[in-house]
């Protein structure tokens, strides 16, 4: 998931979401934009929750991961941040399934109940 808020938005999202999460999939590109303005976290993007980090084999959510918990709050340096080559084909595949097509595969459709 990319940056969608700033420093005081990730604290509030926290506070009111709890145990949130966010899946990241080796060296995936997508969490790492909008990229970090400045040295000072507080004036541009930053992410919420708990970024929960898969290793390069991640066929399903059972496979190798962490919870990361380091500093700088939610943006742990060493998890996902550690790998300096990124990819947007990690990005397209997420435990065996290519993103674009998730929903066709594990999504139930919505019967309509007459009368509602």
């Amino acid at each position: 998931m990319r940056r969608v808020g700033d420093y005081d938005y990730a604290l509030q999202h926290d506070q009111l979401v709890n145990n949130s999460f966010r899946v990241v999939n080796y060296n995936d590109l997508v969490p790492h934009f909008p990229r970090v303005a400045s040295e000072n976290i507080f004036n541009g993007p930053y992410h919420h929750g708990v970024e929960v980090f898969y290793s390069p084999e991640a066929t399903s959510v059972y496979s190798t991961h962490k919870e990361c918990h380091g500093k700088p709050y939610n943006e742990d340096v060493e998890c996902s941040f550690s790998k300096q080559t990124k990819s947007i084909e990690r990005h397209r595949n997420y435990f065996g399934i290519p993103v674009g097509t998730f929903w066709e595969e594990k999504c139930l459709p919505v019967i309509p109940t007459p009368g509602r």
